[in-house]
């Protein structure tokens, strides 16, 4: 498989997680520069299973949330577009950080936006970039969220 240059992780299920995407977006075109192509990337929970499913395991709500995170990735390539090659990709795992990893074996460098959790809410939900961070082959450069000045910090 040819290498991608910049994977950018995005959460696709809020208004905050998109707009820090796209600055950690413009931060990637920066850092990788215009021949670098960006992968952006959503990571949806797995698919519910169980009554009302189509035969291939879909559901409408599946389906919807699977549409709207790529016209939230597309709406974000949209913005790039112009500055450099641009590639979207939405793909349902349980671990957000392990998909997050398998996807970085391919590219040369991550940038990682953080909503920069704090206190109680880091103990209950984790920080995927810390982990991401910590256990990546690559180089990752982390974008910091509205709450911590939209600072950039590479690790």
């Amino acid at each position: 498989m040819a290498k991608t240059d910049v994977l950018i992780p995005i959460a696709t299920d809020d208004d905050e997680g998109v707009a820090l995407g796209a600055v950690a977006a413009r931060a990637a075109r920066r850092l990788g520069g215009p021949d670098a192509t960006l992968l952006l990337l959503a990571i949806l929970p797995p698919a519910l299973r169980g009554a009302g499913c189509h035969e291939d395991g879909s559901t409408a709500r599946n389906d919807a949330s699977m549409q709207g995170a790529k016209h939230r990735l597309d709406e974000v390539a949209g913005a790039l577009q112009g500055d450099g090659p641009v590639t979207t990709h939405v793909s349902r795992a349980t671990d957000a950080a392990d998909e997050i990893l398998r996807a970085a074996a391919d590219v040369e460098v991550v940038v990682m936006p953080s909503h920069a959790r704090r206190g109680v809410d880091r103990l209950l939900h984790g920080s995927v970039a810390q982990r991401v961070a910590r256990e990546a082959d690559v180089p990752v450069h982390v974008v910091y969220g509205a709450d911590r000045g939209q600072r950039e910090q590479t690790s």
